[in-house]
């Protein structure tokens, strides 16, 4: 089985526009789906130390970061 690690980039942020300006989300819930119209959603995601999150849904960091997760 692949594993794929998704996230942990400079760039892997959740972001919310208002208007003309957009600002990072601290503790967005984050799922993983596998297109971005139609797809499934991966439920086997895991933190790289191998803590399992629940129903395969994270939450971005204060910074609005997206973690480094492996999805099986």
């Amino acid at each position: 089985m692949a594993v794929l690690v998704v996230g942990g980039g400079i760039g892997d942020r959740v972001l919310k526009e208002a208007g003309a300006i957009m600002s990072y989300v601290a503790g967005a819930k984050v799922t993983l789906w596998s297109a971005a119209v139609g797809g499934t959603q991966y439920l086997d995601v895991s933190s790289l130390s191998g803590g399992v999150f629940e129903g395969g849904t994270f939450f971005s960091g204060p910074d609005g970061s997206i973690p480094p997760v492996q999805v099986a």
